[in-house]
């Protein structure tokens, strides 16, 4: 696929573009500590990238059938929220640079992301990212979440681009099998865990920032 010409780039949010995982886990660790629950890093990691309520099922796994999701869910929402208004969310480094790039380019570009769409707006918003993405999916528009393809599917419908002509970023697993299960090339970006091996082999390149991505953009947009 070398010197391939990608029409469009799709933008994972939290983990991708965003410092989110962390500030995520550390309140899932959190809000379970508070509640009693023995909540390991492992299984929060197993929630990465995953909807709201395949998330519930990993939980409920984990934890048992009678866990008390709606109080664990709003300690952990509101330990991410209070960090979110009073420290605030950092941008992953070489964002900004690949925007403008692409920016000049004239690349389409869209997010994805297994987010609500009020959350994702919100996050955006406090990063002063939203006015620089036109496409916004989320979680709300397809109904299936990452690893299925619906949602880069429904994003190559929005941009009016062929899925083979989409290169998507990506740091979790689901997001990397939902992304080639629609027939993208991916790039993973790994954040708070690597790539599983049958991952890594899904993808088109695996970098460890977007620093590094935005160095060979221009061989392929």
């Amino acid at each position: 696929m070398s010197g391939k010409k990608f029409k469009a780039v799709i933008f994972d949010l939290d983990g991708l573009m965003i410092d989110t995982e962390r500030i995520a886990a550390d309140a899932w660790l959190r809000a379970a500590s508070d509640l009693g629950y023995a909540l390991s890093e492992n299984v929060v990691h197993q929630m990465i990238g995953r909807t709201g309520s395949d998330s519930d099922a990993i939980l409920r796994k984990n934890l048992g059938e009678t866990v008390g999701l709606d109080e664990l869910k709003a300690r952990r929402l509101a330990y991410t929220d209070d960090h979110i208004m009073n420290v605030g969310i950092p941008l992953k480094a070489g964002l900004v640079e690949m925007l403008d790039f692409l920016d000049e380019k004239r690349v389409h570009k869209a997010v994805a992301t297994s987010s609500t769409r009020e959350r994702a707006v919100m996050k955006l918003r406090r990063t002063g990212l939203h006015e620089r993405f036109p496409i916004l999916i989320s979680s709300d528009d397809v109904q299936c979440g990452k690893p299925a393809p619906d949602i880069y599917l429904k994003t190559s419908e929005r941009l009016g681009v062929p899925p083979h002509h989409c290169l998507v970023l990506e740091d979790s697993d689901a997001g990397a099998r939902s992304a080639h299960a629609a027939g993208m090339n991916v790039i993973i970006v790994p954040d708070l865990k690597e790539p599983a091996d049958d991952v890594k082999s899904l993808a088109y390149r695996v970098e460890s920032s977007l620093s590094d991505v935005l160095r060979f953009l221009p061989e392929v947009v």
